[in-house]
């Protein structure tokens, strides 16, 4: 992942990164006790995760309680749901992120 060759040096810039599948809940609970979210929330989060509109709304609706106020969520290519090749052939439905936008 292209993520893990930047993460030491992102650690140098106080930025954690967390590695793990947008689709499991086990997961995102195990970013939120490693960073210690409960006590310091983030302050910035960068969804680059499976470009399918159901993770991404997964992992939003779950996080976004540990984003501090004022701080930002970013979810990257958002409209890849909606590009039939980045679901196997089988363009996904926008709306629910239209919802809690």
């Amino acid at each position: 992942m292209c993520i893990q060759k930047h993460a030491e040096r992102l650690s140098t810039k106080n930025i954690t990164t967390l590695v793990g599948s947008q689709s499991s809940i086990d997961d995102m609970r195990g970013w939120v006790t490693k960073s210690n979210a409960k006590i310091m929330p983030f302050d910035l989060i960068i969804d680059d995760g499976s470009h399918k509109s159901e993770d991404s709304l997964l992992s939003f609706r779950f996080l976004w309680d540990y984003v501090s106020p004022g701080g930002s969520y970013v979810i990257e290519d958002l409209t890849c749901s909606a590009n039939q090749r980045w679901q196997n052939g089988k363009a996904h439905n926008l709306n629910g992120s239209r919802e809690v936008a």
